[in-house]
């Protein structure tokens, strides 16, 4: 499945620069992309995005990542505590596994640990979408560039908890600036969505190019990092939970530049 991965990828790529090259040649507007740069020790880019302590539910996570971390590499975001709705990287002492951190207690474990995948630290952009079942950790859906890469093993034993001690914060999984609770590596376009759109996954992917998902059904937190200044990173939305920075403040940087049409969606290689 990896291979598979890597040519989808190195096809595509090469699509995308001869369609780009040819966007310029017919005066399309080419649009430049930021992001941000996270040192992995005490940056976080923390939003006023939260149901409540009380009152988490099921969403959607789509988002662009890229990082050469292989270690484990905690909090590309939470709510407050690494077992609050939290997702981590080469989690499990260096096995690799993606994790979704929903609760722990005594005896009690809720998680889901996803099948390894080289995006987690092989310094390209990748793609990510993640459906995360508060009721049930079995339940949590994980793609890669538009592909389901299944859950290794997970456990939803014990009782719900309140999920969320603090909002919504990305690149940590608190508003501390405790070091080892930060994520080492670079972000683009997250978006938080109130249902199951795992159907979407494809689309989001773009065939690579960040797609720009303002107007989407069911869309209820969207912080592009457009910005590239300035320390605050707006909700697109349309929910005003802008995300402010903690710590010392994480790097503004170019990801890519792309046609307009590409940006809006593009069309599938036949």
């Amino acid at each position: 499945m990896d291979e598979a991965i890597a040519k989808k990828i190195f096809n595509e790529s090469n699509y995308l620069i001869e369609d780009i090259n040819k966007s310029k040649m017919f005066g399309e507007t080419i649009t430049t992309i930021y992001g941000l740069e996270f040192d992995g020790l005490k940056q976080s880019l923390n939003t006023t995005f939260s149901d409540g302590v009380n009152a988490p539910t099921d969403r959607t996570y789509s988002w662009w990542m890229k990082s050469t971390e292989t270690g484990k590499n905690k909090g590309v975001f939470g709510y407050g505590l690494v077992a609050s709705e939290a997702f981590h990287l080469n989690y499990d002492n260096g096995k690799k596994y993606p994790l979704l951190y929903l609760s722990v207690g005594g005896s009690d474990r809720r998680f889901a640990y996803f099948n390894d995948t080289p995006a987690q630290d092989d310094g390209n952009w990748h793609h990510w979408m993640l459906f995360s079942d508060v009721d049930d950790a079995t339940g949590a859906k994980l793609y890669v560039d538009g592909v389901d890469i299944g859950i290794y093993t997970s456990t939803d034993d014990g009782t719900d908890s309140d999920l969320h001690n603090q909002p919504l914060t990305i690149g940590a999984f608190d508003i501390s600036t405790t070091t080892n609770e930060h994520f080492e590596g670079s972000i683009t376009n997250f978006a938080v969505f109130s249902v199951d759109i795992t159907d979407r996954a494809v689309s989001h992917y773009n065939n690579g190019i960040p797609k720009d998902l303002s107007g989407e059904s069911n869309l209820v937190g969207y912080w592009k990092m457009d910005e590239n200044t300035g320390t605050t990173a707006a909700d697109s939305s349309g929910n005003g939970n802008d995300g402010e920075f903690d710590g010392d403040q994480p790097t503004w940087i170019t990801v890519m530049k792309a046609s307009d049409a590409y940006i809006g969606g593009i069309q599938q290689k036949g």
